[in-house]
């Protein structure tokens, strides 16, 4: 087991690491403000790279990953860029038609694969719960739980 001193010099590590590093990584190189959403891809030397598909699961991950920052943090940054996955998250990657939420888009928003990968489909659900916990946002909710009836009739 490792000393609580050791434990509480990594946590401390992890969090400056966390919030000095990862956190403004993410909000300063991956969000398009133009078009909505995150960047496809970005290089080693900070390219963005506008023509790779933009993915449900990365959308999602930013959205848990931003609402639980600012559950843990309170800083209005983190509930703004939580704001921004979410309004991504719940336009261009659901599918007004037959629900759920589309595996790709294009840089313009548009679906490139429409299938409805059971990953992708937890990945929404977990991202729009924390997000309901960090700002209460109703919509979220009720959208997670139509998603998750989606999978109840269409995956058990």
């Amino acid at each position: 087991m490792i000393p609580l001193d050791n434990r509480l010099q990594l946590k401390e590590h992890a969090e400056k690491e966390l919030r000095l590093n990862i956190l403004p990584f993410w909000m300063e190189h991956a969000i398009d403000h133009q078009k909505g959403g995150f960047y496809g891809a970005i290089t080693n030397d900070l390219q963005v790279m506008d023509n790779v598909d933009r993915s449900l699961v990365l959308c999602a991950r930013l959205l848990w990953t931003f609402s639980a920052a600012y559950r843990a943090f309170d800083e209005c940054k983190y509930l703004q860029t939580a704001d921004h996955a979410f309004s991504y998250l719940s336009g261009p990657f659901q599918d007004q038609e037959y629900g759920g939420m589309y595996w790709q888009l294009d840089q313009n928003g548009r679906p490139v694969s429409d299938r409805k990968q059971t990953y992708g489909q937890a990945f929404a659900i977990y991202g729009l719960s924390e997000y309901y916990l960090a700002c209460g946002n109703k919509e979220a909710l009720s959208l997670a739980q139509k998603i998750f009836e989606l999978l109840e009739q269409h995956t058990y």
